[in-house]
């Protein structure tokens, strides 16, 4: 039972049918009084609101346009935050097609070691552009998301990261 619990708890983010708008769907781990949701789209600022409840889970809608191409939230409920563990929980969304890809630092990361190791070998001037490309994404990504309006582990990794793509950038 407390693996169920533990598989099912947590966000996800999907696009409401026939709809300019995103919802976010919480299954909180462990039952508390009213939750919010902090939620930045985009480079805009945090915006905290009250969720609603619909049985056992939580959800908020999010209003987008075609110029979306990131969301992530934290939630609170009382003095318990839920923010993946001070990573956030990302999201890059995409409109056409329509697709929702969740995004983490490690992920981000992976691409920049491996955009490194592609720019240390130069075997062919494709790997250079696939680099680029990579490191570029990443600094997309990134700069997308605000900085959290409480201190935690992606604001210190998010500026690791975008030193780390610049550094491979002036190479």
């Amino acid at each position: 039972m407390l693996l169920a619990v533990v598989i099912l708890a947590g966000p996800s983010l999907f696009f409401f049918k026939g709809k300019n708008e995103l919802v976010i769907k919480y299954v909180p781990g462990v039952a508390a009084g009213q939750y919010t949701v902090v939620v930045a789209k985009n480079d805009s600022p945090w915006e905290e609101t009250s969720m609603k409840r619909s049985g056992s889970w939580l959800y908020h809608l999010v209003g987008y346009d075609s110029t979306i191409r990131s969301v992530a939230c934290y939630f609170r409920s009382g003095t318990m935050v839920d923010d993946n563990f001070g990573m956030l929980y990302l999201y890059e969304v995409k409109t056409t097609p329509r697709m929702i890809l969740p995004v983490s630092t490690k992920r981000l990361d992976v691409m920049l070691k491996t955009a490194d190791a592609k720019l240390q070998r130069r075997a062919t001037r494709h790997d250079a552009s696939e680099a680029i490309t990579s490191i570029n994404y990443v600094s997309e990504i990134l700069n997308s998301i605000p900085d959290p309006m409480h201190e935690c582990l992606f604001r210190t990794e998010k500026r690791r990261l975008l030193d780390y793509a610049a550094s491979l950038l002036t190479q």
